[in-house]
C-alpha cells in the first residue's frame, strides 16, 4: 500500500496546467447541452409522456446535460468542440418544430403576474428574491464538473492537464476550486437583497450566527483530516497544506465576509475585491510570504499548513468579487442594490441610529428586467477579463496564474471566468423566455387593450388606433381556440390566447442545488470508497469510464430521489 500511495501521489503531481484555450473549449460543452435542452424542453408539453414520468425525465436530464461534460473531461477532452458542435446541431434541427403553447384568457394572464412592490419607506422593503433559472444552470454545472473531476482525476482517461498545479498555470480542476468560492460569494448576497437592516446590523452577533451555520462544513474539514490520516489515503499535501483543506477554507470565508460588512454599505464592493487581492499581491511580492509559502521546509504548525493560511486572502477576494455580481443578478433590476446603498445614509434630522431614511421612498418592480442584466453583466465581464489580460502582460506576456497563492492572476481568471459563463446562461435564458405580452404605444391603445380585456363589454377598435400594435408570431402555429361560455351566465368570454409558458430550469439541476451540500459529501465519500477498493491509476480508459458513468449516474440518481426535500439546512 505504501508504494502504490506513493506512486498515487507522484501521478497527481507536478502537473502545469492547460492552456486558456483548452479551459474554454471544454467548459463550452455546457452552454452547447444547456441549449439542446431548453431547445427540447420548450417544445414539448409537460403533460407528454416524456415528461410526464420521473424516471423518463431523470434518464433525458442526465444523458443531456451531465453526461456530456463527463464526456468532454475523459475521452474527450482533447477535441471538445465535436461535443459542442453535436449538442447545437441537435438544438438547430429543433428550432425548426414550433414553440409548445398553452391557452389562457388575458383574466387569468393578468392574475398570474407579480404585483408590483408597494411604496414603503425603505427601512420596511423585504425584497423577493424571484426565480433565475440561469443561476440554478450556473451552481449545478460548476457542482458537476468539481464531483466529476474529484474521481475522474484519479484515473489515467483523465488528462494530466486538467489536473490541479503544482504551483504555477491553470486547470480545469484549478478554476473548479474558485469557481466554488465564487458561487459561495454569489449566494451571500440574499441576506442583503431580503433584509436592507441586515447590512447595518451589529458584527458580534452576525459573526456568531454564521460561526454556528458554518461549524458543520468546519467539522467535516476535521473528521476528513482524521480520516485521511487514519486510513493513509493518498494526499497532495501542496494543495493546502498537511492538516488544512477545502472544507476549512470554505467555513472561514463567510466569517471572514462578515467582518467586512460595515465596509460595504460605504464603498463600491467590486472595488474591494480588488483592493483585498491587490493588497495580498503586495505582500506575496514585496515580503517573504510567497517565498516562504513556496519552500519545502514546514516548520511548526503554521508552517505545516502555509498554503491554506496563504491563499486565504486571494479566495476571500473571490468570495467578495461573488458577492458583488450577486448583487448584480440576483434582484429584480440590475441596479437595484447600486439605488439601495446611496439611500442608505444617515438623516440627521432623526436618531443618531437611523441607517435608512424613511423621507427617501424606495420603488421596486418585482418584475425581473433579465435584458438590462445581461447588458451590464456583458460590461462586468469584459472588464474582468481586460484586467486579467493587462495584469498577465505585465507579467511578462505569461499568466502566473497560481492556486497555490491564490494570487491576483488567479483571482481575476476565476472571477473572469465565472462572469463568462454566467453571462452565457443568462443570455440562453433570455433568448429561450417566451416574450413578454407588448404594452400599448399610444393612448388609443391602451384604452383599446382596456376595453378588450373587459369580459362584458364588446370589444371595438378605435378608428385611430395603430395597426403596429397588432403583432402576429410566426414561430406560433396553433388553431383558434373556440369562445367558452360562463356556466352560471351563459354569455360567451372573452377567447383565450396563445401563451408560452414561462422557462424552467431542469429539474435535475434543481435537484442538484437543493441539497448542493449532501452531494459534495456524496461524491467525496464515494471517491474515497472507489480508491480504496481499486487501483485506479492502472485501469483501462474503458473500464474507467464505465465505473465514471456508474458513478455520475449515482451521485444524479441519489439528488433526484430526494429533490422534494432538503437534507441539511445552514
Amino acid at each position: 500500500m505504501s508504494s502504490y500511495k506513493e506512486a498515487k501521489e507522484a501521478f497527481v503531481s507536478h502537473t502545469t496546467g492547460s492552456s486558456l484555450t483548452q479551459i474554454l473549449q471544454i467548459s463550452s460543452v455546457t452552454v452547447a447541452s444547456l441549449t439542446l435542452y431548453f431547445s427540447l424542453s420548450t417544445r414539448l408539453a409537460p403533460s407528454s409522456t416524456t415528461f410526464n414520468r420521473p424516471s423518463n425525465r431523470f434518464i433525458i436530464e442526465t444523458t443531456t446535460l451531465a453526461v456530456p461534460i463527463l464526456f468532454a473531461l475523459t475521452i474527450s477532452a482533447e477535441r471538445p468542440l465535436w461535443l459542442t458542435l453535436s449538442a447545437l446541431v441537435g438544438a438547430f434541427m429543433l428550432s425548426f418544430q414550433p414553440r409548445y403553447t398553452t391557452f389562457i384568457s388575458p383574466k387569468r394572464r393578468d392574475s398570474m403576474r407579480l404585483p408590483q412592490t408597494p411604496t414603503t419607506p425603505t427601512s420596511q422593503i423585504h425584497i423577493p428574491i424571484l426565480p433565475l433559472p440561469s443561476l440554478t444552470v450556473y451552481r449545478a454545472n460548476m457542482m458537476l464538473l468539481t464531483v466529476i473531476c474529484i474521481l475522474a482525476v484519479d484515473f489515467p482517461v483523465f488528462p494530466r492537464m486538467l489536473a490541479k498545479c503544482e504551483t504555477w498555470g491553470a486547470s480545469m480542476m484549478d478554476l473548479g476550486v474558485g469557481s466554488f468560492v465564487f458561487s459561495q460569494g454569489l449566494v451571500s448576497a440574499i441576506p442583503f437583497l431580503k433584509d436592507p437592516s441586515y447590512a447595518s446590523a451589529p458584527v458580534g452577533p452576525k459573526l456568531m450566527t454564521t460561526i454556528k451555520k458554518t461549524a458543520p462544513v468546519l467539522a467535516l474539514g476535521l473528521v476528513r483530516v482524521l480520516l485521511v490520516k487514519g486510513t493513509d489515503y493518498p494526499e497532495h499535501v501542496t494543495e493546502y497544506g498537511v492538516h488544512w483543506n477545502f472544507f476549512i477554507t470554505l467555513a472561514l470565508l463567510p466569517m471572514a465576509s462578515v467582518i467586512l460588512h460595515p465596509y460595504m454599505l460605504r464603498m463600491s464592493i467590486p472595488v474591494m475585491g480588488l483592493l483585498v487581492t491587490s493588497a495580498h499581491e503586495f505582500l506575496l511580492h514585496k515580503t517573504s510570504l510567497q517565498r516562504w509559502a513556496l519552500s519545502e521546509e514546514r516548520i511548526g504548525i503554521l508552517g505545516m499548513n502555509k498554503e491554506g493560511i496563504t491563499s486565504l486572502p486571494g479566495y476571500l477576494a473571490i468570495h467578495i468579487l461573488g458577492f458583488a455580481i450577486g448583487t448584480l443578478i440576483l434582484p429584480p433590476s440590475p441596479s437595484h442594490f447600486r439605488r439601495r446603498q446611496k439611500a442608505i445614509k444617515p438623516d440627521p434630522e432623526e436618531s443618531s441610529n437611523a441607517v435608512y431614511s424613511s423621507r427617501k421612498p424606495f420603488k421596486l418592480s418585482s418584475d425581473r428586467q433579465l435584458d438590462k442584466t445581461v447588458i451590464e453583466l456583458s460590461a462586468y465581464t469584459l472588464m474582468w477579463w481586460t484586467l486579467f489580460g493587462v495584469v498577465s502582460m505585465m507579467s511578462g506576456g505569461r499568466m502566473g496564474v497560481s492556486r497555490r497563492l491564490a494570487n491576483l492572476s488567479y483571482v481575476l481568471l476565476t472571477t473572469a471566468y465565472n462572469s463568462l459563463f454566467l453571462l452565457c446562461y443568462m443570455a440562453l435564458e433570455l433568448m429561450f423566455s417566451p416574450s413578454p405580452e407588448p404594452e400599448p404605444r399610444s393612448q388609443a391603445a391602451r384604452k383599446y387593450q382596456e376595453h378588450h380585456r373587459s369580459d362584458d363589454v364588446p370589444a371595438e377598435r378605435p378608428s385611430n388606433f395603430p395597426s403596429s400594435f397588432v403583432r402576429r408570431s410566426s414561430s406560433i402555429r396553433t388553431p383558434e381556440p373556440e369562445p367558452e361560455t360562463d356556466n352560471e351566465s351563459g354569455e360567451y368570454l372573452q377567447p383565450k390566447k396563445p401563451t408560452q409558458p414561462p422557462l424552467q430550469s431542469p429539474a435535475l439541476f434543481e435537484a442538484i442545488n437543493r441539497n448542493g451540500l449532501p452531494v459534495f459529501l456524496l461524491a467525496n465519500v464515494a471517491t474515497g470508497l472507489i480508491n480504496l477498493s481499486m487501483q485506479t491509476m492502472y485501469m483501462s480508459d474503458l473500464s474507467a469510464m464505465v465505473v465514471l458513468i456508474l458513478y455520475v449516474s449515482g451521485v444524479c440518481g441519489v439528488a433526484w430521489a430526494f429533490r422534494g426535500r432538503r437534507l441539511l439546512r445552514l
